[in-house]
Order: C-alpha cells, then structure tokens, then sequence
C-alpha cells in the first residue's frame, strides 16, 4: 500500500495512530510522516532483517544500518528507541536469553501467526518478565485495524512513547480466520517474487 492508503485506511479504521515498519528502512515512514493530515500520529519505524530473525524498531530517527541482532538493539537504543520481538515463534534461528532480556518488548499478538504461536510467545515473555505487545503485520488494507494496542494518554508521539516505556499499554485483537491468514501470506509473498523478477530485469 502507498502511505496515503495506509493513513486514510487507518482513519477510516478508528485508528488513532500507527507505526510502520517497512522491512530494512524507515523510508515508508518518513514518507506518511510527511503528508498534510491532522487526524492520525505516524511513529517511523523498520523491520530489520538479522542472523536470529526480525527486530522490529519504533520511534527511529536513522536508518538502521547492521544486521547483526546484538548490535541492531544496540543503535535501537542510541536513538532512544523502542524494540520489539515480532512474531517470536516464526523464526528459523532464535536469539539465546541473554539477548532476548535486551528488548523492550515482544510481540504477544501477532496479526499474522497461528494463535497457538502466539500463546507460546506470551508465555515465553511472562517467564522472561518481558512485556508484550501487538502488531497487526499489515500487508494489505482489509489487515489494518484487526490487531490494536490500547494506551490510557494522548495521541502525540511523546505521549504513546511515554506510555509504551512505562508498559502502559493493553493489547487487543480477534484471531484472523485461517484462510484469511494463510491467503494474505501467499500473496504478500508473490507479490515479494514479482518485485524482485521487476528488480532482476531493470
């Protein structure tokens, strides 16, 4: 989706503000900051690609420029922003404890995976005294609302910023039907095939 689908998406959603995190670069985010609206707060963040899996940072000024996991949290942190585990439980290599204690938060509801994944990410979160959090994984418009988190403040990013390093926040969301899920997989990662076919060629 383009930034401008994705705020006027979002607002016909009830959303009162969003965070995201395209994959290895905050240039999406940058890009909705950017556009003339008064009516949803746009946090940038990005998805980076690491030898243990996704790191997820919210509330990033730069470019995340390693892909080493350690050393990702590490420039997370120098711009005093926020880290978050996505989807814990769908990862080919997994961080060891001491590692995992270095985050900020793990993704407890994950719009995208199997519920009984989910489970297991907040029962890991609880044993590690981690808090959780939501994330919607949006590829496409029909996801976006789905998967919510609640915060007792304001809509400002200091504000939600405040919230979220104070673990004020509640997460809410349905179980997305399995055919929807699966559905959404399988043309995210088609169109992921047809744009690098795009790439190769040009």
């Amino acid at each position: 989706m383009s930034p401008e689908a994705i705020i006027r998406y979002s607002v016909l959603n009830g959303l009162d503000a969003i965070a995201i995190t395209d994959h290895n670069t905050i240039k999406g985010s940058v890009k909705a900051k950017e556009i003339p609206q008064n009516k949803l707060t746009v946090i940038s963040g990005s998805e980076i690609k690491t030898e243990s899996g996704d790191v997820i940072g919210v509330f990033l000024q730069d470019e995340i420029i390693s892909h080493d996991f350690i050393e990702v949290l590490d420039e997370i942190k120098r711009q005093d922003a926020i880290s978050i585990l996505p989807h814990p439980f769908r990862r080919k290599h997994f961080p060891d404890v001491r590692s995992l204690k270095r985050l900020d938060y793990f993704e407890g509801l994950n719009g995208r995976t199997d519920p009984r994944l989910n489970d297991k990410a907040r029962s890991l979160a609880r044993e590690l005294m981690i808090p959780i959090i939501a994330g919607s994984d949006t590829h496409f418009s029909y996801e976006i609302g789905k998967i919510k988190n609640y915060a007792d403040s304001g809509n400002s990013e200091e504000e939600i910023r405040r919230a979220l390093k104070k673990n004020q926040i509640i997460i809410n969301g349905d179980n997305i039907p399995f055919v929807v899920r699966k559905g959404s997989i399988i043309m995210g990662n088609a169109l992921k095939m047809i744009n690098k076919r795009i790439l190769c060629r040009s």
